[in-house]
């Protein structure tokens, strides 16, 4: 019996120097070999046909194409058919507005597949290896369900202001950094079940029990079982599917990243 394709959505968020530091398209390949994610297009404007190495040319191209304002290239995977886009948006932190309003990179994208472990082990590999603050994966309905909010007609409102009040939502896989585990402390770490938590040096990946789930208006967003990590994290901390508004005089997000250590 042919599996069905899930449609999968993933983020990462960091203020790292992804504009500068070779770390970020070493550790951006080497995500992609391990995993099994091998690319056809590097960016729109890229020859086809190329193949990726993670070589020195690879990471000149990379550094010398990635401007130092917001910038998008996408992606493209054509193994058995499937589209794997990525997006990389970039904020030049020398500007003073930028730093003021305490923007940060993000990398996000979406496939859709019924290779599950190979996206799943893609994302892990990002978290581990580029140490983001915060970074999520889930099927793209669960995504929009939790971080947005869903009109009558069945289209989107997107909701911003992610991170200066509260975390967009607890996801099928969570990766939270190292300013959450300081902030939050071992008792928190040690307070959630065993099974869907793992814990290293930079930040610690929970699991959601309801796992990755396609868009069913029938089924709460989420289960008993989801709640209670959210209760045990602090339910406070996250955006909830009836808490739409957001705080005009919160600190901007640097601001709100400097309170947590």
């Amino acid at each position: 019996m042919k599996k069905n394709k899930m449609e999968l959505f993933f983020y990462i968020a960091s203020y790292d120097n992804w504009h500068e530091s070779k770390q970020f398209p070493i550790g951006f390949f080497e995500a992609l070999r391990k995993s099994g994610m091998d690319i056809d297009v590097f960016d729109c404007n890229d020859p086809p046909r190329r193949a990726f190495l993670c070589n020195k040319q690879d990471i000149e191209f990379w550094l010398e194409n990635l401007g130092q304002n917001w910038s998008r290239w996408l992606f493209a995977k054509k193994k058995n058919k499937e589209k794997f886009n990525v997006t990389i948006q970039l904020v030049n932190r020398n500007i003073e507005a930028v730093k003021s309003r305490g923007d940060y990179h993000c990398l996000y994208g979406s496939i859709k597949t019924d290779s599950i472990d190979n996206i799943k082990s893609f994302w892990e590999l990002l978290c581990i290896r580029l140490s983001p603050f915060h970074g999520f994966l889930d099927t793209l309905s669960q995504y929009n369900r939790r971080a947005h909010k869903i009109r009558s007609d069945g289209s989107i409102e997107k909701i911003t202001g992610w991170y200066r009040q509260f975390l967009p939502g607890f996801f099928a896989y969570n990766y939270f950094g190292e300013v959450y585990k300081t902030k939050w402390g071992k008792e928190v770490i040690v307070a959630l079940p065993s099974d869907p938590v793992k814990d290293f040096h930079k930040g610690i990946f929970v699991w959601a029990p309801s796992g990755l789930r396609e868009n069913n208006h029938c089924i709460p967003v989420y289960t008993e079982e989801d709640r209670d990590i959210l209760e045990r994290i602090g339910i406070e901390k996250f955006r909830l599917p009836d808490r739409f508004t957001v705080d005009k005089n919160a600190p901007n997000l640097e601001a709100f990243l400097a309170q947590l250590h």
